[in-house]
């Protein structure tokens, strides 16, 4: 059945380097769902993120806007209510909004401006108040050898491990449900997954093992490369010491093939998902669109993790699969805020009355040879920044600037593992004046960073007074309780867990009002 306007199935993941599928699969990872889902769609192959961390970014792809215009700097940043998303306007154009599980939505609105949700945030529901990122450590780490020789991988059976399945389960049944009558839908399943850092479980381990043996490119990082990286990158490696034991080859190894593994699994359940699809006849009115919030550094540039403006991070896999359309190929750079005013392009929808930070990619699809003069831009506010950083990408120059500390430039042409900083070299500098002065046009870094500081100190303001009272952190704690049990999420593991905030508001806890580290410390 033909409809008057196409459904959409927007799949989102966490964390995933957009080098681990399809065309562009360097690591030999096995993903046959997303290259098939390739090979029929427009597969952006210079897509990028505009913050390299879940929360920022995944708000630039609701709001179409950059951090300092939506104004969640950090993963414990709440959007506020009355924030259009792109939601707001595919109901102003006739769509059933869904939302399947994880979008990060800090605070007690889980919808901002969906209509259904099928599943709860894999974080805690109502983080109220919010976590601040705290900066620790030294400013300007030293070397400090080869670390660890292996990191050991755990198999466990938590219940919060099913989370991802519960996704796939539920938007099946989405699909076949057919509840949305004569009105198309935008259905939007996002994953956990590949996101590390949750235990490995049993499922994961044949893929593991298999990994395991291959020869993944794993090398460690030398002392010269290591004291040429920016000091926000070996902040990161050191972590709070002085000095940074950066990762041994068997480590980044074991890293690589768990992360591969956690892959090839959530490849399999986007698979069950595009299956259902196909199986309901719902494939010829649907457009699918595939991608995620950030990458994932894999251990290059000695890093196991994201938070840095390096390609592994801050660009993203981005497809699109249009009904009658074929696909191919699209090298523009193009950035996470444009998916706002291209999703209302596709419903038909009106743009809003206000500027968008984002730009239709619908010129692109039609012909992805189109003039595209738009320059990405991304920005990071989080933990162990020490200040704010910022990055602006122009045709194969990348301008990275750490304001008080230095700039690095990047020639992606000669050097696409972005290791030398041409912004030493004098000849390069009317080239860092063009890019700094394009920065100016979209943000002034130093005016940025002084409104963020003054955000999160009004947040920490408020968490010091929410501490400060037996009967809030009460009152909090059976709000969380009763939101857990109207969803009766198996993954919630009949409530006998409690996440780092439920400690924080437990009315037994002993917190100091004026010391953050107290947080979250029982009596």
């Amino acid at each position: 059945m033909k409809l008057s306007k196409p459904n959409i199935l927007m799949l989102m993941t966490d964390q995933h380097n957009p080098n681990v599928m399809g065309p562009h699969n360097r690591y030999g990872a096995e993903t046959p769902s997303l290259d098939r889902l390739a090979g029929k769609s427009m597969v952006f192959t210079r897509a990028f993120c505009n913050s390299p961390i879940c929360v920022p970014s995944r708000m630039s792809l609701m709001t179409g806007l950059f951090p300092q215009h939506h104004q969640v700097y950090d993963n414990g940043g709440s959007l506020p209510e009355g924030m259009p998303t792109y939601a707001h306007g595919l109901n102003q154009a006739g769509y059933e909004t869904v939302i399947c599980a994880r979008m990060h939505f800090n605070g007690l609105d889980d919808h901002h401006g969906f209509e259904k949700r099928l599943m709860s945030e894999f974080c805690n529901p109502i983080e109220y108040p919010p976590p601040l990122p705290e900066w620790q450590g030294p400013i300007d780490p030293e070397y400090g050898g080869v670390g660890p020789r292996e990191i050991p991988h755990v198999v466990n059976d938590s219940c919060g491990l099913y989370y991802d399945d519960d996704i796939a389960g539920k938007a099946c049944d989405y699909l076949r449900g057919k509840s949305w009558g004569d009105r198309p839908f935008y259905l939007l399943t996002s994953f956990y997954g590949p996101h590390p850092y949750l235990s490995a479980r049993e499922e994961y381990l044949p893929a593991y093992e298999k990994y395991l043996q291959e020869d993944l490119g794993v090398r460690e990082l030398d002392q010269k490369e290591f004291e040429a990286l920016p000091a926000h990158v070996r902040r990161i490696i050191c972590g709070k010491n002085a000095k940074a034991q950066v990762l041994s080859k068997e480590a980044i190894q074991e890293y690589r093939a768990e992360y591969l593994a956690r892959i090839t699994y959530t490849d399999g359940l986007i698979g069950k998902v595009l299956d259902t699809l196909e199986e309901e006849g719902l494939s010829e009115d649907t457009i699918i669109i595939y991608l995620s919030d950030h990458g994932e550094q894999m251990g290059n540039h000695g890093i196991c993790g994201k938070s840095v403006f390096y390609d592994d991070t801050v660009r993203v896999p981005l497809m699109i699969s249009m009904p009658d359309r074929n696909g191919g190929p699209v090298q523009a750079d193009v950035q996470l805020v444009d998916l706002f005013p291209t999703l209302l392009d596709m419903a038909g929808a009106p743009q809003p009355g206000y500027s968008l930070d984002g730009h239709s990619l619908m010129p692109l699809i039609e012909n992805p040879d189109t003039e595209w003069n738009h320059p990405v831009f991304s920005a990071f506010f989080d933990a162990q920044a020490y200040r704010p950083s910022f990055m602006l990408k122009e045709g194969n120059w990348k301008y990275v600037e750490y304001p008080g500390e230095s700039c690095f430039l990047y020639d992606q042409n000669q050097d696409p593992e972005e290791k030398i900083n041409f912004a030493l070299n004098p000849a390069f500098q009317d080239v860092v004046k063009r890019l700094q002065d394009r920065m100016l046009d979209i943000c002034n870094p130093l005016l940025i960073e002084k409104e963020a500081r003054i955000m999160q100190a009004k947040r920490r303001y408020a968490i010091q007074g929410t501490a400060s009272s037996r009967l809030i952190k009460e009152r909090m704690q059976k709000r969380i309780r009763d939101h857990r049990n109207s969803w009766n999420e198996r993954y919630w593991d009949g409530n006998q867990k409690q996440s780092a905030h439920e400690s924080f508001i437990d009315p037994d806890v002993n917190i100091d009002p004026t010391d953050p580290n107290s947080f979250g410390q029982k009596l």
